[in-house]
């Protein structure tokens, strides 16, 4: 039987294009991501998108195996490596941004220790006895508590944390049997929880609807991410109804949904340019640390 040029457009072209810009649009926040490791800051980068970029791209990965289908392993394994990185440099901007006050505070404690060796110098009394030197921790905290210290997990690690823990569960769950679950079971089990990752993907960007409509500013929409993923979609809901799974049709469907609110949001709302946004902030002073002001003990 001979193929039809559009059997070959859609389920050959169509996916391997789609495998391609699947690549560029987890690809698309990484410029965005240097530029904030590079200016120490997030400054409004809209990281929660991230953490189920890991959840999607695992998920797809995992139903790439059951059905042993190459276009959807191949436009998501890219995706997964990229998620790392991503995750990985948003926990660290958070955490620093969580550990300035703490460091601010040290800043201050270290000049206040300054000034107390000084007393204690002239009053002859010894390092030991004195009272600000005891029980302080290298954070500014005392007697081991927590006051002073950041705290462990910063927002990015912990729901990174969860998505990873809930594929790791799910996936234990279906492989770990001693009676093995029959194919359609597992196709079902993974599919379901892909879809659920790539909606509540598509869907992240959304999270920023408030501020827009508040601020009347699309800056939290991130653009490249937003046209990558609209025709990222067009292309495997295409190739789904072309093959008939409703696994892929149905969340590339919602993605496109998702695609044209962001887009509407984005031209109802335009982009203020970088000297409207900080005269629109309250001026902060800053602060360079380096080691001639830090002492940690």
């Amino acid at each position: 039987k001979m193929v039809s040029a559009g059997d070959i457009i859609l389920k050959y072209v169509f996916p391997t294009l789609g495998a391609i810009v699947a690549t560029a649009t987890f690809s698309a926040p990484v410029q965005s991501l240097r530029v904030a490791l590079a200016r120490g800051s997030l400054d409004g980068l809209n990281t929660f998108p991230w953490a189920f970029m890991t959840a999607n791209t695992l998920g797809w990965i995992a139903y790439s195996f059951v059905e042993f289908n190459l276009f959807v392993f191949f436009a998501n394994a890219p995706g997964f490596l990229i998620s790392i990185w991503l995750n990985s440099g948003a926990i660290k901007l958070q955490y620093l941004e969580q550990i300035r006050p703490v460091l601010v505070g040290n800043v201050e404690m270290t000049q206040s220790n300054g000034n107390n060796a000084n007393e204690v110098e002239s009053s002859g009394m010894s390092n030991e006895e004195s009272p600000s030197q005891n029980g302080q921790n290298r954070f500014g905290g005392f007697g081991g508590g927590n006051a002073g210290q950041p705290p462990p997990f910063c927002a990015q690690d912990k729901i990174w944390l969860l998505v990873v823990i809930a594929w790791v569960g799910l996936l234990s769950f279906i492989g770990l049997r001693s009676t093995p679950l029959d194919h359609k079971t597992q196709r079902d089990i993974v599919g379901i929880g892909a879809n659920v990752s790539l909606v509540i993907f598509f869907a992240a960007p959304l999270s920023t609807i408030a501020t827009v409509i508040k601020t009347r500013d699309s800056s939290t929409i991130h653009i490249p991410t937003m046209i990558m993923n609209t025709f990222n979609c067009v292309f495997w809901f295409s190739y789904a109804l072309a093959v008939s799974d409703p696994f892929i049709a149905v969340p590339n469907g919602l993605g496109l949904l998702f695609g044209a609110i962001q887009i509407f949001l984005y031209l109802i709302f335009p982009r203020r340019s970088g000297l409207q946004q900080i005269a629109s902030r309250e001026p902060l002073d800053e602060l360079i640390l380096n080691e001639d002001n830090i002492s940690v003990q």
